[in-house]
């Protein structure tokens, strides 16, 4: 049960100092992030075989 929770917790780590890294690399660079994105219904529900707007002429 202890193993358990170290890996867990090590993994948790792990990922918040990736996030953190990324995030601060980004701010230093100037780039805005945007955690919550809006798109067309097209991009969030795509399935392959789906036409592509570009293709409806």
């Amino acid at each position: 049960m202890e193993t358990r929770f170290i890996i867990w917790s090590s993994v948790v780590a792990m990922l918040l100092v990736v996030f953190a890294v990324k995030a601060f690399s980004d701010f230093r660079k100037g780039k805005k992030h945007h955690f919550i994105e809006i798109g067309s219904d097209a991009e969030m529900f795509y399935c392959p075989g789906d036409p592509k707007p570009s293709d409806q002429e």
